[in-house]
Order: C-alpha cells, then structure tokens, then sequence
C-alpha cells in the first residue's frame, strides 16, 4: 500500500491510495473484526426490528481460516461496547484506492489504531479539495488517441493545448515525463507526482 494523495473535504482528510487488500476477518463473540494492512474493519451482528444494514444486501466475509460467512440484514458497521479487552484504541480514516474513485468519487470509512494513525499523518504529499482532484482523475484518463488529436491541433492550427483545464502551448515534452502510458488499456495516466502545469515553462 502506498498512499499518493490527500483530498480535503470538510474538516477532515481523506487518503487515496495505490492499491488496498481485501479485509480478513476475525470473530470475537457478535463483532467480526477485518485487517487489511494498517486499516481496520469492525462490524458487529445484531438485529434491528426497524432496519437492515447494508440496505438489506448480502454481505461476505473472508475469515482468517479461509471459510466465507455470508449474512443479510444484520451486520452493522460501528465500535462495540466493553471492546478494549480485545482492540486497541481505533481512529477513524477515510480512505478509497485511486482506480475505486476513477469509477466512482466516493471515499469510504474505516479504522486505524495508532501506529496506522502515524502512518497516514506522516504523509507529506499534496492536499487537493474535493472537487480538484476528481477533476484531476478525470484529466489522468485522457486516450493516446485524445493527445494525438490536440497535439495536431496545436501543430497545424497553432491552438492552445488544455490540460487539467490550462493551456500548455509548448514544450510537450514535459507534458510526456509526468504522464505515462499503460499499454493494457491505450490510457495515459499521471505520475504519483501530480502533473502541475504551472511549473512548466511555456514560453
């Protein structure tokens, strides 16, 4: 897991990261308790006479000897009562991996203890607002082909080039170093580096 950006969003952080593991859960009587890397899960069955959790969906879980417990209606996300005994203290974090928010921009909760806390606060990167870096995923996705045609525009019209919403009316170059080309899919995607086109001199 390597964390490559924060996203502000009311008065609190949300941390997007390279990749994030399927949780693995433990039981400990009513509380199923999942790890994935510093992030914690903590989800506790009980049944509500008014309500399903989970919208009433269907809910599996990958337990840590291999089985699948499935449950409907019943496991709801919270931090039990008298939970010491058996988890540390837990912080709440906010986090989604940068491929969940290309195909949908929400981020989701979870839980770190303190070490993960340091981990995530020791992260010195850029901080976007909420709105500013998913218009960023979406500038990240432009096709080869996308480029081909304005850098063609630009060649034979001399039109300005945008990029991320600015225009960049040379020097392509370094344009290409903070992008780069994933051949499974044609797409161009940034850098961990953000691309900032500001730094860039356009003479």
């Amino acid at each position: 897991m390597k964390i490559l950006a924060r996203v502000k969003f009311n008065d609190r952080l949300g941390y997007v990261l390279d990749k994030k593991d399927p949780f693995i859960y433990t039981k400990k009587d009513n509380v199923y308790i999942g790890r994935s890397g510093i992030f914690y899960d903590v989800l506790v069955e009980r049944l509500d006479k008014h309500a399903q959790s989970f919208a009433g969906r269907e809910v599996s879980l990958t337990m840590s000897d291999g089985s699948t417990y499935k449950n409907t209606g019943s496991l709801w996300s919270e931090l039990p009562k008298n939970r010491s005994n058996y988890l540390p203290d837990l912080y709440p974090a906010t986090t989604n991996t940068r491929s969940n928010l290309r195909s949908c921009y929400v981020f989701c909760g979870d839980w770190v203890d303190a070490e993960g806390l340091r981990v995530l606060q020791g992260f010195k990167g850029d901080i976007y607002k909420y709105y500013e870096y998913e218009k960023y995923l979406k500038g990240s996705q432009m096709t080869l082909q996308d480029l081909i045609q304005e850098l063609n525009k630009w060649r034979n019209k001399n039109m300005p080039i945008f990029i991320d919403g600015k225009p960049l009316n040379r020097n392509m170059i370094h344009c290409a170093q903070k992008m780069a080309i994933n051949k499974e899919t044609d797409k161009l995607e940034h850098l961990d580096v953000p691309f900032n086109i500001d730094t860039i001199d356009q003479g």
